[in-house]
């Protein structure tokens, strides 16, 4: 048996294929895994740190307001996990919902017109097998030429790119959806090691979770997720900023190289800080307690008009280079060899060329990374290769603009994939009606 912290209420889980979902669990959060033994703990640790950090960052909730708006987020997810299960789909996995249709973008959002489409994003174990059972119940969510080319061929193109079979515009009940399917490997891969960014990335952004029936490997996953995406904005980040610059940071990683945002008919040109600006109780409720335990960020007091916290960060090579050695493994594998590429910027890197397949890889990881080096230590040449690698690595001008254009590179080629995939796996109307929603959508973000 097994317990799970879901906004303050444990849901004991099982191994069944039909677990109930944390229906009183905030949206925002990754399911957190904990022992029944560990409250005591992690209220000392509560405690500890409200005397460290401003209460409204370490106890989000103790604010009226944003009590609030988590009790009217539990009622809605409730509404949404009833949604998901009048689909009638076969078994997932996990399943999460996220975007405008689930959490406010705009000021105007509430009062307009029409409800955005619901996004959800399905984690499935075999891709195959649910095609199949869902061709027999829902042969309608399918273009014809795939339902007579079979499951088959549907779990192929599925595979490519970033992975998902996307399905817009499935009306359930009085709710418009679309689902996107995904293994559940493909899933846990992408969020620990950023293969593509399109999964992470989303989940680097408040999520609703509706079903977990994955163990802890989704919830896990994605903590490591939000781990990395604190480490890599600190990365781009100066010695000082708000609250609100990191957030956009965080927010601006997924978008980074994704070729809709500087295409009419593509994204919101706006979507960033719109995202930020009306999500910024669920930023902190996903990243607090992470940033509390990175001892080289200090969180003070903010602008009282505007509630964002100020923070400071060390930019100390050896504190810079232990961020960088903990990368996803995607990332720093791209940053790694790109200056492996340029022997003559420091004798390291030549080094570095020098070695063998597995002994280079080894280096890579940096599996011998200390928390401090003293200088007199490093010049001594008495730490390890992977060591001085990575702390040159941090030191070398162009290192910001080399992680943003990995970034890029990793997001670009899966994104365009994906894209053009929309055609095939939705059929010709409906993407069609997809991307005139989408050109209102940048219309109206773009700049006058």
């Amino acid at each position: 048996m097994r317990a799970w912290l879901c906004s303050g209420h444990v849901h004991a889980l099982t191994r069944s294929r039909k677990l109930p979902s944390c229906a009183g669990r905030s949206a925002f959060s990754s399911s957190i895994y904990i022992a029944n033994n560990d409250k005591e703990s992690r209220l000392e640790r509560t405690i500890e740190k409200q005397t460290f950090y401003p209460t409204p960052f370490v106890m989000p909730d103790a604010v009226p307001e944003v009590a609030r708006m988590t009790a009217a987020e539990a009622t809605y997810r409730k509404e949404l996990l009833k949604v998901l299960h009048h689909t009638n789909l076969p078994p997932v996995l996990y399943a999460f919902a996220y975007g405008s249709g689930v959490f406010r973008q705009t000021s105007s959002q509430k009062t307009s017109g029409s409800a955005p489409m619901i996004d959800m994003i399905l984690g499935v174990k075999n891709p195959l097998h649910f095609h199949a059972r869902n061709l027999i119940e829902n042969p309608l969510h399918y273009p014809w030429w795939s339902r007579w080319l079979g499951s088959w061929v549907i779990s192929e193109v599925q595979d490519m790119g970033a992975g998902l079979w996307y399905v817009p515009y499935v009306k359930v009940d009085d709710k418009v959806i679309k689902y996107g399917v995904i293994s559940e490997d493909n899933m846990v891969a992408d969020l620990l090691f950023w293969e593509n960014l399109y999964i992470s990335g989303r989940m680097q952004k408040p999520t609703a979770a509706l079903i977990n029936s994955s163990d802890e490997r989704v919830p896990i996953a994605a903590q490591a997720n939000h781990a990395s995406a604190l480490r890599v904005s600190f990365l781009l980040l100066p010695h000082k900023f708000s609250e609100r610059d990191l957030y956009l940071q965080i927010a601006s990683l997924s978008y980074m190289g994704d070729f809709r945002m500087n295409v009419p008919g593509g994204e919101n040109q706006n979507k960033v800080q719109n995202i930020v600006d009306h999500q910024k109780p669920w930023f902190r409720f996903m990243y607090a307690d992470l940033i509390t335990r990175f001892p080289s960020v200090r969180v003070g007091s903010g602008s009282p008009e505007k509630k964002w916290l100020m923070m400071e960060q060390d930019l100390s090579p050896q504190v810079r280079a232990i961020h960088a050695a903990k990368l996803p493994r995607n990332l720093r594998a791209r940053i790694a060899r790109h200056y492996i590429k340029q022997a003559g910027a420091h004798p390291v890197f030549a080094k570095m060329n020098t070695l063998e397949p597995e002994e280079l890889e080894r280096v890579m990881h940096a599996s011998d990374m200390q928390e401090y080096y003293d200088d007199a230590i490093v010049e001594a040449d008495a730490v390890s290769l992977s060591a001085r690698f990575w702390l040159q690595v941090v030191q070398q001008p162009d290192f910001t603009d080399v992680i943003k254009q990995q970034i890029a590179k990793t997001v670009d080629y899966p994104a365009r994939i994906q894209s053009l995939k929309g055609i095939y796996t939705a059929g010709f109307m409906r993407s069609m009606r997809y991307v005139w929603a989408k050109l209102q959508k940048y219309r109206r973000g773009k700049p006058t």
